[in-house]
């Protein structure tokens, strides 16, 4: 069986995003993802029965160098660390961000749209790379999925043979800090490896014109996530069950979707559906199949007994709704039905495609995945986790439920590489 290579990539850097100008504080949550990860690459290299390699991106550009009077402050600081990895056979390669100090309001800014400092942020970034490690980076990433044709020349002129920066389907959006220029539309990105034509970088070329190659991040629709079969009058075909013994919780989720859990103790292995209702009005039927890491760890049978049912567009009007929650066919209804949930119209426009960030609930990673692996004619995973989730509450949790859930499919053959592996066995 070919087996499906999978690539973990790390963003290491501080553990705020806005970090304080006046602070050299350690980097917490690489020395605690460094530990997790050490524990987990036993348990990947069992369930693959190969080598387990992750990919490690450092940061190394001007604010780095500001903060911490030198841009290979962490390459120093964590050695022994970084050479654990690379003894490891894991890849190290460079996160570089756009952060630039204002003076005039005293705060960070992502300085997009001023090219030259885009340079001089990649320029020194491979510079510290080369002296740190005396060779050129060879992986890069820039910082929130940022990228444009002026800088992928760039990087493919400083010796970089792979950039995993893209996120196909995601259309311009927004960042929490001040930026300049705007953020790149990828809808029309290619979904797996490829080599960029240089007249537009997110485009495939038609003959290899350059030596870089770029490994999409994987993503999918948030409509993936739907376990929905039907909305206003629709009916379920699953019959009553007399014999029955049901538990399941209709859980407090986000304004964008109704979800929550239900299973059958008696027939641990009969995925269920469930009646959503708004009031007295039947909106939606949903199949409560989805895979949860935590009920199965709560011995709620295979763990596949979860839902998410996306808010109807017709409800997102700023008005307080009261949804019930009970199982098709019958009179139960899950615990802490009802609730109460106000949507309002306004969307974030990076909605529609999430990339797979091991941060990301797991019921919506998992139902991604899930399809990402049924669709793709050669499929591979592109997964992407910023250090500081080792250290954030609730964030390792969910991480760890992630990596369970892979480690779960370890029937579809995957296998951990670096980008080099992956290419290797894609192109």
């Amino acid at each position: 069986m070919k087996k499906i290579p999978v690539l973990i990539c790390i963003d290491v850097e501080p553990d705020e995003r806005a970090i304080n100008p006046h602070r050299t504080d350690d980097w917490k949550g690489f020395e605690k993802i460094f530990d997790l990860f050490g524990q987990l690459r036993p348990r990947l290299e069992a369930a693959t029965r190969s080598p387990a390699h992750v990919s490690w991106f450092l940061r190394m550009d001007p604010q780095i160098t500001r903060v911490y009077g030198s841009a290979s402050w962490a390459a120093a600081r964590y050695r022994r660390l970084i050479e654990e990895i690379e003894a490891a056979g894991d890849e190290v390669g460079l996160h570089t961000h756009a952060w630039a100090w204002d003076e005039k309001s005293l705060r960070w800014i992502q300085d997009f749209g001023n090219q030259p400092w885009v340079a001089h942020c990649v320029r020194s970034s491979f510079e510290a790379f080369r002296q740190s490690f005396n060779r050129p980076c060879l992986s890069f990433r820039f910082g929130d999925h940022w990228m444009n044709d002026a800088t992928l020349e760039l990087v493919s002129e400083l010796g970089a043979r792979f950039d995993l920066t893209l996120e196909p389907g995601r259309k311009g959006g927004s960042i929490p800090e001040p930026f300049t220029g705007s953020l790149p539309d990828y809808t029309q990105v290619p979904r797996r490896p490829y080599y960029p034509s240089r007249l537009d970088f997110r485009k495939r070329a038609r003959e290899r014109e350059g030596g870089i190659c770029i490994i999409p991040v994987s993503t999918g629709s948030l409509h993936w996530t739907s376990t929905v079969i039907g909305e206003r009058d629709a009916k379920s075909t699953q019959a009553e069950n007399t014999n029955a013994i049901y538990e399941g919780y209709h859980d407090e989720g986000d304004p964008r979707a109704i979800i929550g859990w239900v299973w059958d103790r008696n027939q641990p292995d009969r995925t269920l559906d469930v009646e959503i209702y708004d009031g007295n009005d039947l909106i939606a039927i949903a199949v409560a199949g989805a895979y949860r890491s935590d009920l199965l760890r709560a011995g709620k049978g295979d763990g596949r007994h979860a839902f998410r049912c996306p808010v109807p567009e017709r409800m997102k009007e700023g008005r307080k709704h009261v949804i019930r929650v009970k199982v098709a066919g019958s009179r139960f209804e899950l615990h802490s039905t009802p609730r109460k949930i106000r949507c309002s119209s306004e969307s974030d426009p990076d909605e529609l495609y999430v990339p797979l960030n091991l941060m990301y609930d797991s019921l919506s990673f998992c139902l991604i995945l899930d399809k990402l692996l049924e669709t793709m004619s050669e499929p591979y995973l592109n997964l992407i986790v910023r250090s500081d989730a080792a250290i954030r509450q609730g964030a390792r949790e969910t991480l760890e439920n992630n990596l369970d859930y892979i480690l779960s499919r370890s029937s579809e053959g995957f296998i951990f590489v670096t980008p080099a592996e992956m290419i290797e066995r894609l192109i």
